[in-house]
C-alpha cells in the first residue's frame, strides 16, 4: 500500500497560491538577511585578539540560510562546540552541535567525515527558518556571546591548567545567576546553570554532581567515553 495523506501537498499548493514566486523570494531574502546578522555577529566575536569562531558555510551569497561554524582550534580552548551547545540551551535555544565523524556500518568504527579534519573536531550550525525573526536572531547572538563568556570565566580562568591534566582536580563553580550579577550583566538573570554543565571534557568524562554549591570534578581518560 503506497497511498499517503495528501494534506502536505494541499498545504504546499495553498502556499504557492497565497505567496506566489515573489512572496517566496521575499521570504528567502529575509531568511538570508537574518542569517547574515548571525554570521556577522559570530565573525566579530574574539578571544584574546583572535577570532573566536571559524566560519564553515559559504558566506552571505550563493548559500542556504544556514550558519555553520566552529570554535577556533588555534585558541586551544578547554571546551568545544558541544559544550557551548549545552550552555546555550540554558537560555532555551537549541543549537545543533556535531563531531565531524560517523559510525561506519562496515567497520563499526568512528570514521572522520573529511580527509583534512580530525574526526573529534566539533562544529555547530543554525538553520534560519522563516519563523526566526530579526529580533530572535539578535537575541540568539547575545545568548551565544554570554555563553562563551560564562565558559571562559569558569572553565579557563578557574581550571584550564588542571583540566588539561589527567589528575583529580576540584574547584568551585558558582551559579550562572550569581556569575551574571558579578560581571554586571543588566536586568534579572535569564537562566540558571544546568544541573550538569558539560564542559569540554564531557567527552572525556568530566561531570558535575547535582544540587551542590561546591563541585568536585575529575578528568578521566578521554578514550573511556
Amino acid at each position: 500500500n503506497f497511498s499517503r495523506p495528501a494534506s502536505g501537498i494541499m498545504v504546499q499548493f495553498y502556499k504557492i497560491l497565497r505567496l506566489g514566486l515573489d512572496g517566496y523570494r521575499r521570504k528567502t531574502r529575509n531568511q538570508m538577511a537574518n542569517a547574515k546578522i548571525l554570521r556577522d555577529s559570530l565573525k566579530k566575536m574574539t578571544y584574546r585578539g583572535k577570532p573566536r569562531f571559524v566560519m564553515l558555510d559559504n558566506g552571505d551569497t550563493g548559500c542556504l540560510p544556514v550558519v555553520a561554524a566552529m570554535l577556533n582550534p588555534e585558541l586551544n580552548l578547554p571546551y568545544d562546540d558541544i559544550d557551548l551547545q549545552h550552555v546555550i540551551s540554558d537560555d532555551h535555544w537549541y543549537v545543533s552541535g556535531y563531531r565531524m565523524q560517523y559510525h561506519s556500518p562496515e567497520t563499526e568504527e568512528l570514521t572522520p567525515l573529511f580527509v583534512d579534519m580530525h574526526g573529534e573536531q566539533s562544529m555547530f550550525r543554525v538553520v534560519v527558518k522563516s519563523n526566526l525573526t530579526t529580533e530572535m536572531i539578535i537575541s540568539l547572538c547575545g545568548v551565544i556571546e554570554r555563553a562563551c563568556g560564562w565558559l571562559d570565566e569558569h572553565l579557563i580562568q578557574g581550571a584550564a591548567p588542571d583540566m588539561r591534566s589527567n589528575g583529580a582536580i576540584g574547584f568551585d563553580i558558582p551559579d550562572r545567576e550569581d556569575s551574571r550579577r558579578s560581571v554586571g550583566m543588566p536586568g534579572r538573570a535569564l537562566t540558571r546553570r544546568r544541573d550538569s554543565i558539560v564542559p569540554r571534557q564531557v567527552s572525556a568524562g568530566l561531570m558535575f554532581p547535582r544540587n551542590k554549591k561546591s563541585y568536585s570534578t575529575r578528568a578521566v581518560n578521554p578514550t573511556a567515553c
